[in-house]
């Protein structure tokens, strides 16, 4: 991307004191720059009021993974790219560490590379009617509530019934998920420069099925809740929203029209950030 950055939206982490911080100095530094900057009411710099997410060039989170979450939907919806700093603790979605040098006047030139990171849509069917529908960056998980019980799931991909699988939660996440909820639970490490969707369970009651599968980008998975065994059942995206199933109940994944645009300011590959997050 080179084109010039005049506004710039400010998101730190309300609930981190380093967020809060780290943006109020790099709000300092845009405003003496002449930039002009957005940011939320609570936070105490000179700045523009209005929605943070309109009429703006480009938005600096603060904050770990999951204040990339929170903004990543409504950043997509205006398509406003993300340049992450982290204040959190892994952040592999985060562009920059807290102490790490930032070029402002490099970005403000333009001088990155976007990421486009792939969405999944779901909604959840119930009696033929759609009850609940969502967009995730990272993954939906379909799982049991606080009772110790197996939930029955059957997967379909398109009209081909796959399997039927015994487990106590099913994962779909896309590759940016692929090093979240998904990796803890066995499933591939994913490059997020592909798109695909995997299908990861979690503690499958077998010996010799599939553990997980990857299934590619324009595929329709279908999750039908076959039976919750008289448990709490409940299909949560990104770990925010979270909706209560039943009985019968079909989800539905696809991919989303909708992307997030990443900002990319070094040149650190995917497994140098792997291998730095996970022996970190």
């Amino acid at each position: 991307m080179s084109t010039p950055i005049k506004t710039v939206s400010l998101l730190p982490n309300r609930s981190k004191e380093a967020s809060i911080k780290k943006a109020l100095e790099i709000a300092d530094i845009l405003n003496q720059k002449g930039v002009t900057v957005k940011a939320p009411e609570w936070l105490s710099c000179k700045k523009q009021s209005g929605n943070v997410y309109k009429e703006t060039d480009a938005i600096i989170v603060f904050g770990g993974d999951g204040t990339v979450l929170n903004t990543a939907l409504p950043a997509a919806c205006f398509n406003v790219p993300i340049l992450s700093i982290n204040t959190g603790k892994i952040g592999y979605l985060t562009a920059l560490e807290e102490n790490e040098f930032f070029d402002i006047d490099s970005f403000l030139a333009g001088n990155f590379d976007i990421e486009r990171r792939m969405m999944i849509d779901c909604e959840i069917i119930r009696n033929g009617i759609s009850v609940f529908g969502g967009t995730a960056l990272n993954e939906v998980v379909v799982s049991k509530g606080s009772l110790s019980r197996m939930m029955y799931f059957r997967l379909y991909c398109g009209t081909k019934d796959y399997m039927e699988y015994r487990a106590d939660a099913i994962i779909v996440s896309t590759p940016t998920g692929s090093t979240a909820y998904s990796m803890s639970a066995g499933g591939a490490v994913i490059d997020p420069s592909l798109d695909c969707i995997q299908v990861t369970p979690i503690c499958p009651y077998t010996l010799s099925g599939a553990r997980h599968m990857i299934f590619s980008p324009n595929s329709q998975i279908r999750i039908n809740v076959t039976e919750t065994n008289n448990s709490e059942a409940w299909l949560t995206e990104d770990g925010r929203y979270s909706y209560q199933l039943e009985s019968g109940d079909d989800i539905i994944l696809k991919r989303s029209q909708k992307e997030v645009s990443l900002i990319k300011l070094n040149t650190k590959s995917f497994c140098d950030i792997l291998v730095t997050k996970l022996n970190g």
